[in-house]
């Protein structure tokens, strides 16, 4: 293990911070709709996530929105994981920079932040105007792959979670609250999984614990409108596969 001297290098996380939040403006939904020359902006609920995709353009866009919209933000935070450290943190296998005084890997930390920051991107995008989705893709995505790195059972099982989604909404018919509680969940997952490795006494777990709320939070403000309806026993139910009309 090597010292990680902050002091030094804070440039890097802002870098970090800046390439993410850009890659996060990419809105793989505006692109796939217009492919069929049409703006999934414009269309149902006018969100440019993947159940809209999914009610306008069918299961097949849908699912490719979600997988590059949770890529997005999973796939650059596993890289920068790399750039500081290699190894499941879980298993105590992990090697690379720690932070000074610490044996917590700055990879953690620094993935974290980046996939945070990618999902800010994807909801306050400025290649649209700050008109982003609510998320939710991107939020399990980097949960999912952050919890890889910690114990690779954790790939498999998450995998089978992340399946059982649209199962449950279509169901429950109840989007919003399926779509908030598996990301809360994963968050929680998550959270448990650094304190259970590094413990809650050091200023780097809290840090990184932080990124992990401000995905959480910042999807459930997106969220606000369909919360609202919630509460007010207006939600509209979701129907991912609609049933054909019979003659």
């Amino acid at each position: 293990m090597a010292d990680f001297n902050l002091s030094q290098n804070w440039w890097q996380f802002v870098l970090i911070a800046l390439i993410a939040y850009l890659v996060g403006c990419i809105s793989f939904a505006r692109i796939f709709s217009r492919m069929k020359n049409k703006d999934v902006s414009k269309l149902g609920s006018g969100n440019p996530g993947a159940m809209n995709m999914i009610r306008n353009f069918g299961p097949v866009l849908g699912f490719l929105t979600f997988f590059f919209d949770a890529i997005k933000a999973g796939g650059p935070a596993v890289l920068v994981y790399f750039l500081y450290n290699s190894g499941f943190y879980v298993a105590g296998e992990i090697s690379g920079y720690v932070f000074a005084g610490t044996v917590f890997p700055v990879g953690c930390f620094a993935a974290f932040l980046c996939g945070a920051c990618a999902v800010l991107g994807h909801v306050f995008p400025i290649l649209s105007g700050f008109k982003g989705g609510k998320g939710i893709s991107s939020g399990v995505g980097l949960f999912w792959l952050m919890l890889g790195l910690g114990n690779p059972w954790f790939w498999l099982i998450g995998l089978g979670v992340i399946l059982t989604w649209p199962v449950v909404i279509q169901l429950t018919k109840a989007g919003s609250v399926c779509t908030l509680t598996y990301l809360a969940g994963f968050g929680v997952w998550t959270v448990g999984t650094l304190f259970s490795a590094f413990g809650s006494g050091n200023i780097w777990v809290s840090f990184t614990v932080a990124c992990v709320f401000f995905v959480v939070g910042l999807s459930w403000i997106a969220h606000y409108k369909n919360i609202r309806c919630l509460l007010s026993g207006e939600e509209h139910q979701t129907v991912l596969i609609k049933s054909k009309k019979k003659d």
